[in-house]
C-alpha cells in the first residue's frame, strides 16, 4: 500500500466557556503530505483516532473516526471527542495516565486505514483534569490561621517615592533600559558586530554530506584531497590513452611471438618431439604429421574401439618423415565426436593444439578457394597443389594435378606428405594421403580429408574409423 505520511501538530485546546460543564473535545491539527513530500491539498480523506492507556502499544481507551477536507495547505483540522463513536469520552480518567494519541489515515476516504504514527500526551488538559478533581478533601485540621502579609505604610500612600526599594528584601537588580530599541540601531548594549568562522569539515558535520557543489577547488596534492571534475576528466583521457597504446604493444607483442613460433615452430612437451607450424588465414596449422606413441599400441590388425597406431608403409623408418598412421579410436583419444567450429577435441594432439573437425578442414579450403595465389589454373577448385608438398609424390601429366610438376607445389606451406593409409594392409604411399577430422558420419565411420597424386583439390569423405590414417593438429 502506498505510505503517506502527516506532519501533526497538536493543539489540544480547551475553550473559555461559560457552560457549567467542562467541554469534552480536543482540537487536532495536522499537515498532510503524500509518499513523494508533496501537499495532499483539497482532498477528502479519512481519520482514526484512539486513545491509548499506559503505552503505545496500550488499550484503547476511546476510538472515533472523522471524514475531513485538507485545505490549500494540505491542512487538516478535526475535533477529538466530536467524531463518530461507540465510547464515552467523558468517560476517561485522565488521571490513570499516561495516554497516547494514535492516527490513522485513509487518502482516499474510505476505512483502509494506514497507521500514521502515535505520540504521547505530555500535559493532560487542564480543564478535563481539573473536572476529575471533583471534591477537595477537607483540610480544616490543617489550616487553623491565615495571616495577610505586611505592606509598608510609603507602598499604602497615594503619592509613592519613585523607584524606592528600599524597604523590599532580595530586590533584583534593575539593568540600565537603552534608550533605543530599533533593530538597526548599534545603540550601547546591543551586539554591534558578528563574525563566525566554519571549514568544510564543519559544514559537512551538519549532515555528513555537503550536498551541494564546490567551486574552484584547485587540484589535488595530498592522499586525501578532493579532486575537481576537470582533473578527473584529464586522468580519465590520459588512461584512455595509455589503455590503446598498451593494446597496441600487447598486439605487437603477440604478433611477434607468432612469428616468432612460425619460424621456429614448437616441441611437444610430452615426447620431445618438434614439430613445425604454418598460418593459413586465421589457422595455425601443424606442417607435419604427428608423431606422437603415447599409451598407442602399434597395431597388426584393425579395431573400432582399440586405439592403435601404424607404421607408413609398414615401414618404421618413413616415422620420422611421415608421421604414425591412427585409427579413428587413437586419434580422438576418448573424446566424443564434434562439429564445432574450433572443434573442442584435443584428442592425440599436443597440449594447447587439437584434432580439427570437418568445419575447421572447410574454413581451409574454403579460404585457399578465395585466394587466386593457392589455385592453379582459374578454377577456384584447384587447390591441392597449394596443399601438398613438394616431394614424395609419384607423377602425374596432367596440369594442376598434384603429381604433375611437383616442385610448385606448397605454395601455403602445409606440407602434405603421400603417407599412404592402412585397412588390413597398407595402400597408396607416394600416391595419396588423408587426414583424419573429429566428426563422426555414423557409429561406423568418420570424415577425413584426402589428396591423391592425380587430383586437382581436396577430397571430403566418409572412412571406416577402423583404417590407419595421418594427423594433423590446428592451435587452439
Amino acid at each position: 500500500m502506498k505510505k503517506n505520511f502527516i506532519l501533526a501538530v497538536f493543539c489540544l485546546i480547551i475553550s473559555a466557556m461559560t457552560f457549567a460543564q467542562v467541554p469534552q473535545k480536543m482540537s487536532y491539527q495536522a499537515v498532510v503530505r503524500g509518499s513523494d513530500n508533496n501537499l495532499v491539498t483539497n482532498s477528502e480523506i479519512s481519520v482514526r483516532v484512539s486513545i491509548l492507556q499506559g503505552s503505545i502499544d496500550g488499550e484503547a481507551v476511546y476510538t472515533e473516526t472523522h471524514s475531513a477536507t485538507t485545505n490549500a495547505n494540505g491542512l487538516v483540522t478535526i475535533e477529538i471527542g466530536n467524531g463518530t463513536s461507540n465510547d464515552d469520552f467523558s468517560a476517561i480518567n485522565w488521571a490513570n495516565g499516561p495516554y497516547f494519541v494514535k492516527t490513522e489515515t485513509d487518502m482516499n476516504g474510505g476505512d483502509n486505514y494506514d497507521i500514521i504514527g502515535v505520540s504521547q500526551l505530555l500535559s493532560v488538559p487542564y480543564a478535563m483534569y481539573a473536572q476529575s478533581a471533583g471534591n477537595v478533601p477537607d483540610v480544616s485540621g490543617f489550616l487553623t490561621e491565615e495571616t495577610d502579609p505586611t505592606v509598608p505604610e510609603w507602598a499604602k500612600a497615594e503619592t509613592k517615592p519613585a523607584y524606592d526599594y528600599s524597604e523590599i528584601y532580595n530586590t533584583p537588580e534593575i539593568p540600565t533600559i537603552p534608550t533605543a530599541v530599533s533593530a538597526f540601531d548599534n545603540d550601547a548594549n546591543y551586539l554591534t558586530s558578528y563574525t563566525e568562522t566554519q571549514n568544510i569539515a564543519d559544514v559537512a558535520a551538519l549532515g555528513n554530506s555537503l550536498n551541494t557543489q564546490l567551486k574552484n577547488v584547485t587540484d589535488p596534492t595530498e592522499n586525501q584531497d578532493a579532486a575537481t571534475k576537470i582533473y578527473v576528466d584529464r586522468l580519465i583521457s590520459r588512461i584512455d590513452s595509455l589503455s590503446l597504446r598498451l593494446d597496441s604493444i600487447t598486439t605487437a607483442h603477440e604478433e611477434i611471438l607468432e612469428d616468432i613460433d612460425l619460424r621456429f615452430g614448437f616441441t611437444d612437451e610430452r615426447d620431445g618431439n618438434h614439430y613445425n607450424m604454418v598460418k593459413i588465414g586465421n589457422q595455425i596449422w601443424m606442417a607435419d604429421n604427428l608423431r606422437y606413441e603415447g599409451n598407442t599400441t602399434i597395431g597388426t590388425t584393425t579395431s573400432t574401439t582399440i586405439k592403435y597406431r601404424y607404421y607408413p608403409n609398414n615401414n618404421s623408418s618413413n616415422v620420422a618423415t611421415y608421421g604414425y598412421l591412427y585409427n579413428w579410436p587413437a586419434a580422438m583419444n576418448g573424446n566424443s565426436s564434434s562439429s564445432a567450429n574450433p572443434s573442442g577435441v584435443q584428442g592425440v594432439c599436443p597440449n594447447g593444439w587439437h584434432l580439427p573437425s570437418d568445419a575447421e578442414w572447410r574454413q581451409l579450403t574454403d579460404y585457399l578457394s578465395s585466394q587466386s595465389e593457392f589455385q592453379c589454373g582459374s578454377d577456384s577448385t584447384y587447390i591441392a597443389k597449394s596443399l601438398a608438398s613438394s616431394t614424395g609424390w609419384s607423377s602425374s601429366a596432367e596440369i594442376c594435378n598434384v603429381g604433375n610438376t611437383p616442385a610448385n607445389n606448397n605454395s601455403t606451406g602445409f606440407g602434405a606428405l603421400p603417407a599412404g593409409f592402412y585397412s588390413g594392409s597398407y595402400y597408396g604411399f607416394s600416391l595419396y594421403t588423408g587426414f583424419w577430422t573429429a566428426t563422426e558420419n555414423s557409429s561406423s565411420d568418420a570424415y577425413c580429408r584426402g589428396l591423391h597424386y592425380d587430383t586437382t583439390d581436396m577430397g571430403r569423405n566418409e572412412s571406416n574409423k577402423d583404417y590407419g590414417r595421418s594427423v594433423r593438429c590446428v592451435r587452439d
